[in-house]
């Protein structure tokens, strides 16, 4: 066979002809079998993944089929076309059961709120209309926003948001509203930029500043900082073979085990005495990804073993600070900070994606938000055998400002 028969969609026929040239016997799996198989190769729960996230795009974004399909005619490889075709019959299929359930139970969902919302919206001759974490609105909470200043005409949007931190596109965020729309969307806007922090010094402000920027696309501002220095570097860096020290802790019988060897608490150990006030360990993923790693144990029973130290995901901390922040497992390959997988193109088809846009922008800005956490030092564990493209990067920038 050839890959032109898969991209025609004709790969199992041809496959047939060429099977029963030389005369083999077909043994038809039943469906459950299929079903099954498909499941223990985990990929029921990624096809499961992809329809959420399509189905949260393709509401927030009041999409029809009209114009995904207008997206797929408009593909220029044939394959991708034919796939994106499965792949909105599957949607429908699902959409359509889900919307029939919603109906027999008498329930509405989220962007059902919104559009009854949108439809209802009163005229209260409101003066300003106040929105906090305005970096974080999907098209959907936008298009709520228009018709409340809509029908209240004489309103004032009253936005606030911060562009570097914008870390909800999962969820249906579009960054776009912000940096780029929003005086198509609302009209004319006057901005006024808050410069300065209160929670870490000009040391770290440069370097965040420095690292975020290199995103063309954000909006410009120099963050200031009237916290007086101190003579630590605000930044320290620390390698482990992390990949070979989750191998040996298969082989740790327990909680005690694991704290005396693993590589995290030996590093906490390490630096224990030297922290002042509390500290949180910042992860990309949840523990539980990086292949089990503390087996049945949860990282907060371990941890119960030192005072004033929490875990949490960067995502799962966003607004929130800490004196001293640990941000672990800076790596590439599976599982990378930043990511390393595409989103899968079938996404681009509900998503408003920006080709222009920095590649890794997103992970960018969730690497700023973890670093601009903490309010006095902060550590970054890479991993030696698979270093993080941001590490060199970030080291690099630290020597500028960190001596």
């Amino acid at each position: 066979t050839k890959s032109a028969h898969k991209s025609k969609g004709i790969l199992f026929n041809e496959l047939e002809k060429q099977l029963k040239k030389y005369n083999v016997k077909f043994n038809p799996q039943n469906e459950d079998k299929i079903l099954q198989e498909f499941r223990n190769q985990n990929k029921y729960s990624l096809l499961a993944e992809l329809l959420y996230n399509f189905f949260h795009h393709y509401r927030s974004n009041s999409y029809d089929n009209r114009v995904v399909l207008t997206k797929i005619y408009d593909l220029k490889v044939e394959h991708e076309k034919l796939r994106s075709l499965k792949f909105l019959g599957i949607y429908n299929a699902v959409y359509k059961s889900y919307r029939e359930d919603y109906k027999k139970l008498k329930r509405i969902d989220f962007y059902d709120m919104i559009d009854d919302a949108i439809d209802r919206v009163p005229n209260e001759n409101l003066k300003y209309i106040l929105v906090d974490e305005f970096q974080d609105t999907s098209r959907a909470r936008c298009r709520l926003l228009e018709a409340i200043k809509r029908k209240n005409n004489n309103s004032k949007l009253f936005a606030v948001g911060d562009d570097w931190q914008s870390i909800e596109a999962f969820a249906g965020s579009d960054i776009k509203i912000m940096t780029r729309d929003f005086e198509k969307i609302f009209g004319f806007k006057k901005t006024l930029t808050l410069d300065k922090t209160f929670r870490f010094n000009q040391t770290l402000c440069d370097i965040t500043n420095e690292f975020i920027l290199r995103n063309k696309y954000q909006l410009r501002k120099k963050v200031k900082s009237n916290i007086q220095e101190n003579n630590q570097k605000t930044v320290e860096f620390q390698e482990f073979n992390i990949d070979h020290k989750s191998n040996d802790i298969k082989n740790y019988k327990n909680k005690e085990e694991i704290l005396k060897n693993y590589y995290l608490f030996l590093f906490l150990n390490k630096i224990n005495k030297e922290l002042v006030g509390n500290t949180t360990i910042l992860t990309r993923y949840k523990y539980k990804k990086y292949g089990n790693t503390f087996g049945k144990i949860q990282i907060g029973t371990l941890l119960s073993n030192y005072e004033n130290i929490a875990w949490s995901t960067i995502h799962g901390f966003k607004g929130r600070e800490s004196n001293n922040v640990i941000v672990d497992r800076l790596q590439s390959g599976y599982f990378a900070f930043p990511v390393e997988i595409p989103e899968d193109p079938i996404l681009f088809l509900v998503k408003n994606f920006d080709p222009n846009e920095m590649a890794d922008a997103e992970e960018r800005r969730l690497f700023y938000v973890a670093l601009t956490r903490a309010k006095n030092k902060i550590f970054v564990i890479s991993n030696k055998s698979r270093p993080s493209k941001y590490l060199e990067e970030i080291k690099k920038i630290c020597k500028k400002y960190d001596t």
